[in-house]
């Protein structure tokens, strides 16, 4: 019995293996999904070092701060940039190895992200005071900090890829 196990497993078909490289598209999304795993990492640093006291001017002191103005911003500018997260990825499904689709898909991220960011008027209490002034600024911060992270995405993918 053994035998037969052993020898059906020694004479066995080789199938030829795909290259289990990723896709284009598949990097992109994982580039870009690294804001909400760094949103993710900050909330659980942020939430240990609020349950004890720290004294100002320790490193713990500096690293509660960032987070929290980490967390601050990405309730300001998180839904807008998950909009044109969604976005890209609903677009470039069909064709994951196109890279005039994806360069073309992924330049309308910034547009959108700063197209979306009338939600914090609409939810934020306090925020509809002056509110046409405050869209336009968080509007060109969220297109301008958007545009810089898409340049820094296509620059990885393209020096990884070797494209």
């Amino acid at each position: 019995m053994f035998y037969t196990l052993y020898s059906s497993w020694k004479n066995r078909v080789q199938t030829p293996r795909k290259e289990t490289r990723p896709t284009i598209r598949r990097s992109v999304l994982i580039m870009l999904s690294v804001p909400f795993i760094l949103a993710f990492v900050s909330l659980l640093v942020a939430s240990v070092i609020n349950l004890r006291p720290v004294e100002p001017g320790t490193l713990e002191y500096f690293l509660g701060i960032t987070c929290f103005s980490y967390l601050i911003l990405c309730v300001l500018v998180f839904p807008s940039y998950g909009g044109a997260f969604l976005w890209f990825w609903w677009r470039s499904r069909f064709d994951p190895d196109n890279t005039e689709h994806l360069e073309r898909h992924l330049s309308w991220v910034p547009l959108i992200t700063a197209v979306f960011m009338w939600w914090p008027f609409a939810f934020i209490p306090g925020m509809q005071k002056d509110s046409f002034q405050a869209f336009l600024m968080l509007a060109a911060g969220a297109f301008i900090g958007a545009y810089l992270w898409i340049r820094f995405v296509r620059f990885v993918v393209c020096k990884k890829r070797g494209l």
